[in-house]
């Protein structure tokens, strides 16, 4: 496949998929050039067409499990392969749930993955459904064709598995020793295990009156287009109490949702992809990406509260420390971390280890995160990393909004490349940085303010001598 210029957007600009838009992306390669390989192109591309239903399948104490409903999309040039287990070739689904609350962004709950089986040939989004020459429903999602895992579909753990199992960036996946392959019985409608797992205390009106909760499904496709949209979220809101059934409410399937990622939802926040090769290519970068969002609030009183919200999308050598420089004389206090809740999979719930550090990328000090117990950033999962300090961002902040100019630091867990990752993130001044062009513009002014001054007692002292 050739390389394709990711383009990130706020959740202001975020793309909505219709109908008539489907068709146009459908359609598209048939304007290709007759000189070009139309060959070289025809390759499927899954999007959503609806997202809807997220519903409790159950509870065990204060944890309840839950799921949403999907439709996928093939909006490609090409059919789809949806071969189901034990043949690889099917996509596997994850469903996610976030928070926004105090202007964070933190991901509350995960389920493991589904496992696709047998494509439907629907029309859901206005687009007809075509087959290439020798394929049919079932083993291929055609061209326009739909297909719907209702919410009880996504909640049967029959067909659920962990996602250590995948290869977020190859789609690779063995059946012999996997999950499926070994003696497992469903849970029964009470059943949490293998769900969007969330606890109590996070959905509480009474402890988050004025929080906000966006739901997110996500598909891996091995033969897909393009991963940034395999995804799509949705606002969801939450009634309820604590011990009891918790209703969530969301707009129905008819109402499309918004494509990409719910990180987008982040209002104000500045985004930036890691990567081992910028723009990432599909099947030919040497592994995924991860998007790290950052923002920074000023506090008052000469402090600054640093938020970051780093989320592994299809990185395979997963995440195990991300650090961000600071000046030696810079106080930081208030250091935090926060991950979703790990259940059933072989990886430790233990929080990140939290320090000012000077064994820092690149030399100087830093504020570093690191695991040490089995504890990585994985695909699919989004980790937050803040403190506060005394020192303003180092782009400085024009109305409002601050300039990403630090240059901050994920480290891999594994190898088979670079063991460390670098993007331009907000984050305070660190030694060594060139102040920007809002910064030169306070200096210049101050130097302004200055001489004018400077010129005005000097005409006073002449009057005053005459």
């Amino acid at each position: 496949m050739t390389g394709f210029v990711l383009a990130l957007t706020s959740a202001s600009s975020a793309q909505e998929v219709t109908a008539e838009q489907g068709a146009e992306r459908v359609v598209e390669a048939e304007s290709v050039d007759a000189d070009a390989s139309v060959a070289a192109i025809r390759v499927p591309d899954m999007t959503f067409c609806q997202l809807y239903d997220l519903r409790q399948h159950g509870r065990v104490g204060s944890v309840v499990g839950l799921a949403l409903a999907t439709t996928s999309w093939n909006v490609g040039t090409a059919d789809l392969m949806w071969f189901q287990s034990p043949d690889p070739r099917h996509p596997f689904i994850v469903q996610n749930l976030y928070r926004i609350e105090a202007d964070r962004f933190e991901q509350i709950g995960q389920s493991w993955i589904k496992h696709g089986f047998f494509a439907l040939d629907d029309e859901q989004c206005g687009v007809p459904c075509t087959y290439e020459e020798g394929h049919s429903r079932g083993s291929w999602l055609g061209v326009g064709c739909t297909d719907t895992y209702r919410s009880e579909l996504n909640a049967n753990t029959i067909v659920l598995g962990p996602r250590e199992e995948v290869n977020p960036w190859t789609a690779e996946w063995t059946y012999a020793g996997s999950h499926l392959s070994t003696s497992h019985s469903h849970d029964g409608v009470e059943g949490i295990d293998h769900r969007l797992q969330v606890h109590d205390d996070d959905l509480d009106p009474g402890l988050h009156a004025t929080a906000q909760y966006f739901a997110e499904g996500f598909y891996i496709v091995g033969d897909d287009l393009d991963v940034m949209n395999n995804a799509s979220w949705k606002p969801v809101t939450v009634t309820g109490t604590p011990g009891g059934t918790w209703t969530f409410g969301m707009s129905g399937e008819f109402s499309a949702p918004t494509i990409g990622f719910a990180i987008d939802a982040w209002e104000g926040a500045s985004q930036t992809i890691m990567a081992e090769e910028i723009p990432v290519s599909e099947a030919e970068s040497p592994d995924g990406r991860a998007v790290l969002a950052s923002k920074v609030t000023d506090l008052g009183g000469g402090l600054w509260h640093y938020e970051y919200a780093m989320l592994n999308i299809d990185l395979s050598r997963k995440g195990c420390g991300f650090s961000v420089p600071i000046d030696p004389d810079t106080t930081v206090t208030n250091i935090g971390f926060h991950a979703p809740e790990s259940h059933g999979e072989s990886y430790s719930n233990t929080p990140w280890t939290m320090e000012v550090s000077d064994s820092c990328p690149g030399g100087g000090q830093c504020v570093r995160w690191s695991t040490t117990d089995n504890n990585p950033l994985r695909w699919g999962t989004l980790y937050n990393f803040r403190f506060d300090a005394d020192v303003g961002p180092a782009g400085g902040v024009v109305a409002g909004s601050a300039t990403p100019a630090s240059t901050v630091t994920l480290g891999l867990c594994e190898p088979g490349g670079p063991m460390t990752l670098s993007a331009t993130a907000i984050g305070p001044i660190a030694p060594g940085e060139i102040p920007t062009v809002s910064q030169w513009g306070i200096v210049v002014m101050v130097l302004l303010l200055a001489t004018a001054a400077s010129v005005l007692i000097t005409r006073r002292r002449i009057v005053c001598s005459a």
